[in-house]
């Protein structure tokens, strides 16, 4: 699989740090999709799912603990069978059955 070929889906209410996601990723060739909210992030992965999503927990909508355990799975987040959520922030990594992610 190549850079190109990798979709990811930042979902990030600070519009600053999607852009510096966006930029420092697609530089490095992968495709970034930015969501400013768990709602929008679901409507995005249903309609194209991501290879990795890199979520912020602290959205305005519904925080980022709901939606790992409660919209990943309607917005069709499971293509591997076990992998880790890797948190940048608060929390623990956790097995789950969805789409890598990085909190």
């Amino acid at each position: 699989m190549t850079n190109q070929s990798v979709k990811i889906l930042v979902v990030d209410d600070e519009p600053p740090i999607r852009k510096l996601l966006d930029v420092g990723l697609s530089s490095q060739g992968f495709a970034v999709q930015g969501a400013p909210n768990a709602k929008t992030a679901i409507q995005m992965a249903q309609a194209d799912a991501p290879d990795l999503v890199i979520l912020d927990l602290g959205l305005p909508d519904i925080s980022g603990h709901d939606l790992l355990a409660n919209g990943g799975q309607k917005a069709r987040l499971s293509r591997s069978s076990s992998c880790r959520a890797a948190p940048t922030r608060r929390g623990s990594s956790r097995r789950s059955k969805s789409v890598p992610m990085i909190m």
